[in-house]
């Protein structure tokens, strides 16, 4: 399974009025983040398993609805390397340059997305190390 914004971006400006092809993405874009994270699944029949290792049961009673997420392990290994020794402004600023380079674009109310590019584009020549 891919991440959220390998197939669609997510953004929101709260408008109603959405056009039959935002209404279509958004659409695509709840059934990915049920995806993402896990929602049909309910917690509550995964505590009992995890009930017998003591950090899990020590989080749950710290963190109430805690889930585990699909996550796409490219964009969490680019994700981690562009947080090192970064704020989030900066992070931000970082993972939206890369997402510019992807050749893949998405709207929705008039708003484009892209998702990380291929890791292929990284070895294209100018590319800088």
């Amino acid at each position: 399974s891919s991440g959220i914004n390998a197939e669609y971006g997510i953004g929101s400006k709260g408008e109603k009025n959405f056009g039959n092809e935002d209404r279509i993405c958004e659409e695509k874009v709840r059934e990915q983040l049920s995806d993402f994270f896990n929602l049909n699944i309910k917690v509550s029949d995964l505590t009992g398993a995890w009930s017998t290792d003591g950090h899990l049961t020590s989080l749950l009673g710290e963190h109430a609805g805690l889930r585990l997420i699909r996550n796409d392990p490219y964009e969490c290994l680019i994700s981690f390397i562009t947080s090192a020794c970064n704020n989030i402004p900066r992070i931000s600023s970082l993972l939206l340059a890369l997402s510019s380079l992807s050749p893949v674009s998405h709207s929705l109310s008039n708003t484009t997305f892209h998702p990380l590019p291929p890791i292929s584009i990284f070895s294209e020549p100018g590319m800088e190390a």
